[in-house]
């Protein structure tokens, strides 16, 4: 609890001095371990089998497709050690697994229970989750993240003229069908002639899942899993029932668990 302490003041004292958080569309730098909330929620949810099975997804339909840019890989991995969507087994009792979701921009599967996957006469992923005994299982993730690329970070703030560095992201939501999703800020800088200069005040991240995959034109080579930060641990539901979230794309994150590595790609900022 000190470090969670030392890092909310650390955060709350550059705040002092920050400025608004600009409009209008811009190129994003989001660094290592802060971004996982992005891609767990933006595309995240949205390759849940369950979601695929309803055409709730904007993903449906599309195994083989490329959906991303050739620099994203993106897994679902329920085996990383230590992290809050580990485990031996899924609440049905398969064993997790670490599952390649989207290959160099290509759409290879989705994440699956043993509901859905055997109606499609395929193994069960491991993903599995319930809210309780009582309850049935849904299709949900463990820790999802942005494979490192081959880009050293600097180079990538270096190569962007100017936009917003995010440190860290807040709570988000997505409409899974279309895409769009909305994400806050909770620590994030400007870049002015390829250097991050001033803190901004809390803003909103707005776009499209499958439009921002297709733009990232940089990957960072510094793979970091999110900070363990409790607070951050959510709940999704259907139909009533509540599962808990890591996250996704930070290591179970914390939020979303954050497991990127340091990206670049065009987003609409709001206040």
């Amino acid at each position: 609890m000190g470090e969670l302490a030392q890092r909310a003041a650390r955060r709350a004292l550059t705040k002092l001095a920050a400025r608004p958080a600009p409009s209008g569309e811009m190129t994003v730098v989001i660094g290592a371990g802060g971004g996982g909330v992005m891609f767990h929620e933006a595309c995240g949810h949205g390759l849940e089998a369950d979601l695929v099975a309803k055409g709730a997804s904007v993903f449906a339909g599309r195994i083989g497709e490329q959906v991303a840019s050739p620099l994203v890989t993106l897994v679902d991995d329920g085996t990383v050690a230590g992290e809050w969507g580990a485990g031996a087994i899924d609440d049905e009792g398969r064993p997790r697994r670490s599952n390649v979701l989207i290959r160099d921009g290509v759409l290879v599967d989705y994440m699956w229970d043993e509901l859905r996957a055997r109606s499609e006469g395929r193994e069960s992923s491991g993903n599995g989750r319930r809210q309780s005994y009582a309850h049935l299982p849904m299709v949900r993730m463990t820790n999802t993240y942005l494979v490192a690329g081959g880009s050293d970070p600097d180079d990538i703030v270096a190569d962007t003229p100017n936009g917003v560095y995010i440190a860290h992201l807040g709570g988000g939501q997505v409409n899974t069908a279309t895409g769009d999703f909305v994400f806050g800020m909770t620590e994030a800088y400007l870049i002015e002639g390829g250097r991050i200069t001033e803190p901004i005040r809390e803003g909103n991240l707005i776009g499209n899942g499958p439009a921002v995959l297709t733009n990232i034109d940089a990957v960072g080579n510094d793979f970091a899993m999110g900070p363990r930060e409790p607070v951050a641990r959510t709940a999704r539901g259907a139909g009533g029932r509540r599962c808990p979230d890591p996250a996704g794309p930070r290591p179970h994150h914390r939020r979303h668990g954050g497991v990127t590595p340091s990206c670049r790609n065009p987003c609409r900022m709001g206040t």
